[in-house]
């Protein structure tokens, strides 16, 4: 299917041959140009992106925000949607944005409610439990991804108001409770590095005391209660992912009094 709207989907690839073809010929299905920016995959994610209909740019990995601002500078659309290669437009969604960009609507920015697809039991759809509101869609006369190595998330502007598209998009986000601790232990590590280290008394506190409000947060506020047994555990892991984040900056104070290190005292 040729262009025949004025969007541009990227995604962001690494070693996806998996997943990477029902994401991009679903996406297809809208009329938009497809955008794969991979960073050189060591299996067939490019070969198999390029025979779903993307076009497909190499492109070394310098972060999160930098991949996404070269998909954005390499795009021949102003309208742009971000995605991942493990998120797969709803067939209602397909349509709500092919009738929106019959008459393409100013610029602005769309929000766009994300669904995660567990891995168990096979075939549930968590429509309560840890969903998430997203602004994705957006023109880039309004506001661009920041040019930033972790941070690959734009700030909403001042007196822009997201409008909310009706129709999901499905998200899986991991494969196995392995996977998931795997993907917390590098989110923790990137954000842990990226953020400006918080006084040391802070991070005491936290360490001692603010995971079961992580958990509590995750497990009531985003409905991860809905999800049973496996709901909870999740958003226990969740929660250890953001705890990691504040024994990691506090791994830096040790660093720095060398108490890290090896010696012969002892």
């Amino acid at each position: 299917m040729k262009q025949t709207i004025p969007l541009t989907i990227y995604i962001r690839t690494h070693n996806e041959e998996s997943r990477i073809g029902a994401v991009v010929k679903r996406a297809k299905e809208t009329g938009a140009e497809i955008i794969v920016v991979d960073d050189g995959s060591a299996d067939k994610t490019q070969d198999v992106a390029k025979e779903a209909g993307a076009i497909v740019y190499e492109n070394k990995w310098e972060g999160s925000g930098k991949q996404k601002k070269f998909a954005e500078n390499v795009a021949s659309n102003q309208w742009l949607l971000d995605i991942d290669a493990d998120e797969i437009l709803s067939k209602k969604l397909v349509l709500e944005i092919k009738k929106l960009f019959i008459h393409p609507p100013e610029p602005g920015i769309f929000k766009l409610n994300f669904l995660i697809i567990p891995p168990f039991p096979k075939g549930c759809l968590w429509k309560n439990a840890n969903s998430d509101w997203k602004c994705k869609l957006y023109h880039t006369d309004i506001v661009r991804i920041p040019d930033h190595k972790a941070w690959d998330q734009f700030k909403v502007p001042k007196g822009v108001n997201p409008i909310k598209l009706k129709n999901p998009i499905y998200h899986y986000s991991f494969l196995d409770i392995s996977h998931e601790i795997d993907k917390m232990n590098k989110t923790s590590s990137v954000r842990a590095n990226a953020n400006k280290l918080k006084p040391k008394s802070i991070l005491i506190f936290r360490i001692l005391f603010a995971f079961p409000f992580y958990f509590m947060k995750k497990y009531f506020k985003n409905r991860m209660f809905t999800a049973g047994v496996y709901g909870f555990a999740c958003a226990a892991t969740i929660a250890l992912n953001r705890w990691l984040k504040d024994v990691k900056m506090y791994e830096k104070y040790l660093i720095k009094k060398g108490l890290n290190n090896i010696n012969d005292e002892f």
